[in-house]
């Protein structure tokens, strides 16, 4: 008898059969926090035909002329607000921000007043001159200083 050979699956010129994955094209099927997108929507008077955060993001953009990112959308409904300016107005934010006077100079710096008191800091310790003092005592202690004659 003679052995047949036969070529394994792979490499008889059928390219291999794989499941897909991932998630099937087509249509998105998610689930969303309805009661966020509500008031989303509540608070910029949105229509009734927005139902994701994907539909928000897009109307607000072609709204307010700027571009918004659907995870701009979702930060802004967890309570995140926006830093940038633009975004802020976008979203009917107040632009700027109160800052504190400085009591000294009377007007408000960009970082800590420049004339304020420095914070108090521990004395630095020196170390060389104490690893100094510890070697002339041990110095000392194995040859002890004869007694004056």
């Amino acid at each position: 008898m003679s052995e047949v050979s036969r070529k394994p699956t792979w490499q008889s010129g059928d390219k291999p059969k794989k499941r897909p994955r991932g998630r099937p094209m087509g249509r998105r099927i998610t689930v969303q926090a309805s009661e966020q997108i509500m008031a989303i929507k509540q608070r910029f008077g949105l229509t009734d035909a927005i139902l994701t955060f994907r539909d928000i993001a897009n109307e607000l953009s072609r709204r307010r002329g700027k571009r918004v990112g659907v995870g701009t959308v979702y930060r802004f409904a967890a309570g995140i607000e926006p830093q940038g300016a633009e975004l802020r107005a976008v979203f009917g934010l107040p632009v700027t921000v109160a800052m504190p006077v400085c009591s000294l100079h009377g007007v408000v710096h960009e970082k800590r007043c420049p004339g304020a008191e420095p914070k108090p800091r521990a004395k630095r310790r020196n170390w060389r001159g104490l690893a100094l003092v510890l070697s002339g005592v041990l110095a000392q202690a194995r040859n002890p200083p004869s007694p004056p004659q």
